[in-house]
């Protein structure tokens, strides 16, 4: 997603709209195909329905704010669900990890410290504190997907990493 917001053009809050529907959809469906694998039967429920409700919760949002032609409201309001969801996800997959005790706890605390710092910005957006605009909403995002790909891509290439 940071290099589809890079390289296009326009910045405007349909393509970031987009793009947040894209990278949220991915990362859904990698966080289910990634607990289906294990043993653990309340982290994999847990990982499920919070994935469920920010599918849930994204498509209601989007049918109401569509109709009315609201795309940067949206937008914001998909970060939001997005950035929560996968927070709490991170902070618990974290917790079944012992948090600061273990590399992967660590690296959930990152993650979900990541997703915390983009919920926060958006959540002052929508509330009205201040105002992003599309162009630096948008870039925001890009820049917010790159960090995170980056850091995964460390994370997987990682020779100490249990495969």
């Amino acid at each position: 997603m940071a290099i589809a917001i890079t390289f296009t053009q326009a910045h405007n809050a349909t393509v970031g709209l987009i793009s947040v529907l894209g990278y949220a959809t991915a990362l859904v469906v990698i966080e289910i195909i990634s607990v289906l694998r294990i043993d653990d039967r309340i982290l994999k429920g847990t990982v499920i329905r919070l994935a469920a409700s920010v599918i849930i919760l994204g498509s209601l949002i989007g049918y109401m704010f569509t109709a009315q032609n609201r795309s940067y409201e949206l937008l914001t309001l998909n970060v939001v669900i997005t950035c929560y969801g996968l927070m709490g996800i991170e902070v618990f997959r974290a917790a079944r990890a012992k948090f600061a005790k273990t590399a992967a706890g660590r690296d959930h605390i990152i993650a979900a410290v990541v997703n915390l710092s983009m919920l926060a910005v958006y959540l002052m957006d929508f509330g009205g504190i201040f105002t992003l605009g599309e162009i630096p909403a948008v870039g925001l995002f890009g820049a917010y997907a790159a960090i995170l790909a980056v850091f995964w891509g460390l994370k997987a290439f990682d020779p100490k990493q249990a495969g």
